[in-house]
């Protein structure tokens, strides 16, 4: 669970208030820091005449604990010298570079907020580890690695040109990152390096929104290649229309020893499901829809694992973590090695899509993959022309084994056959929107695959078979399209 979910929220929207404030407020606020005032600037009129009149009724000076200002005020009224430590670290350009490259896949392209394109930077001289935290309120990205720190201290500075900077240094340099703090609070961190140095002004780590943090109600470890390719197999048929937000996202559902993923967005529907790792242990069964964008990010993280990343391989496990549905929390968690991925759960009830897959099947056909791709990437020349009009008839024989493709428009028409080993079922004609069925048939991790039949204007059913593209990875993957209606 999120700890105290409605206490972060207000914790998160006090840090957006925070980030957007009023310029009057400012200078009130440097002028009262200016004079040691301690009267809050934020306060209202009214508050700040009950103020005065407790002031008034009382001549004794309040202790910390009699004292009615918040502690958040307090720090705000502190001198930018108490709130910021300078911070001094050496780390080799190689280690920096892979570290800021994973959490810049949380930066948003457009921040709201300038602190929301920026990374936090926690250096700790006592366990020499840096930490670097990006987060755009929904999506938060983690990563911890060691290094010489010289010097404890926290400070935020612009992810993607830091990020470009540091990327640019030869390999094996050695980078010296020191900062220093001005009379108005605001950090400015020099980066020196053997060919030159770049000094880049950063903002307090205090504006920094909350990171969340989760309390897990539920836990599975799942193996980086089969997560890798769940994500592939399902991420691509959720819906990029945020009207429909829960289908935007995919399903992740765990009991006992399967985890299952599912994506759809009302026309279509991918399923994979797999076994846990052995001697995996799911504390408790858990469901709960990611944002299908928080896991193709993720897929990118662990695309961009080396051996010296965290000190992870491709072997390793990704746990994923995530609060009780019974405790009305959001928050679920990816973790490798030093890095973890933090975000929220979409809201409502996900399609009952094990229904939707309870299909009665009349009619069975294998087709070789590569062979059917290709044929329905030739013939989808004609269907480029139109961009409304994207439908695929296809005709199953019996006799002579064979599928016939064919698309017409008004200005001609294209006619593909292959061969098909029919071994349920007799004639059938069916239509389909060429691009889902593309998108599906790719999919399939075997060389060939089974498609399923209902009637012609059912649902189909698309299936892996033959030889696996990966006999190592045991996962059952299916693809679920609905029929269109094609002209005669």
């Amino acid at each position: 669970m999120v700890k105290s979910a409605t206490k972060t929220k207000e914790k998160e929207q006090e840090s957006i208030d925070r980030l957007a404030p009023d310029n009057d407020t400012n200078k009130t606020t440097k002028k009262s820091e200016k004079k040691g005032t301690a009267t809050n600037t934020t306060t209202t009129p009214e508050k700040k005449k009950s103020k005065a009149t407790k002031t008034e009724e009382s001549t004794e000076t309040p202790t910390p604990e009699e004292s009615d200002t918040p502690p958040a005020s307090k720090a705000e009224k502190a001198s930018p010298a108490e709130q910021a430590e300078d911070v001094q670290l050496n780390c080799q350009q190689e280690k920096l570079r892979e570290q800021l490259n994973l959490v810049k896949l949380a930066t948003p392209s457009k921040p709201t907020h300038a602190i929301l394109g920026n990374v936090l930077i926690i250096a700790d001289e006592k366990t020499q580890k840096v930490t670097l935290r990006v987060f755009d309120l929904n999506l938060g990205i983690e990563t911890k690695f060691n290094t010489k720190v010289i010097k404890s201290g926290e400070l935020t500075l612009p992810v993607g040109l830091l990020t470009d900077i540091v990327g640019h240094f030869n390999r094996e340099t050695g980078i010296n990152l020191n900062t220093a703090v001005d009379k108005e609070g605001q950090p400015t961190a020099t980066l020196n390096a053997e060919t030159g140095y770049y000094q880049l002004k950063g903002m307090p780590s205090k504006e920094f929104p909350p990171f969340p943090c989760v309390d897990f109600a539920s836990t599975l470890n799942i193996s980086i290649e089969l997560i890798k390719d769940a994500i592939k197999r399902t991420s691509f048929a959720a819906s990029s229309e945020e009207t429909k937000q829960i289908l935007t996202g995919v399903h992740i559902k765990a009991e006992q020893d399967t985890v299952e993923f599912a994506a759809t967005d009302g026309h279509r529907l991918s399923f994979v499901s797999a076994k846990c790792l052995s001697g995996s242990k799911i504390t408790s069964p858990f469901k709960f829809t990611c944002p299908s964008k928080t896991l193709i990010q993720l897929e990118r993280m662990l695309s961009m694992l080396s051996d010296e990343t965290n000190g992870s391989t491709p072997s390793a496990n990704v746990g994923i973590n995530c609060s009780s549905e019974e405790d009305e929390s959001d928050g679920f968690e990816f973790s490798f090695g030093n890095t973890r991925l933090v975000g929220r759960y979409l809201a409502g009830a996900y399609p009952n899509y094990p229904e939707l897959l309870k299909q009665k099947i009349n009619h069975k056909i294998v087709l070789e993959k590569a062979v059917i791709i290709k044929a329905l990437e030739r013939i989808s020349v004609l269907a480029n022309t139109d961009k409304t009009d994207k439908i695929v008839k296809i005709e199953f024989k019996t006799k002579e084994q064979q599928a016939q493709i064919s698309i017409a428009r008004n200005f001609g028409k294209g006619i593909e056959t292959v061969p098909a080993h029919i071994l349920e079922g007799g004639n059938i004609t069916i239509g389909f929107n060429l691009k889902f069925l593309l998108d599906g048939i790719k999919n399939m991790p075997s060389t060939e695959i089974q498609m399923g039949l209902t009637t012609s204007t059912g649902p189909g059913i698309i299936t892996a078979f033959g030889n696996r593209e990966n006999p190592t990875l045991t996962i059952e993957t299916k693809y679920l399209l609905m029929p269109v209606e094609f002209g005669q």
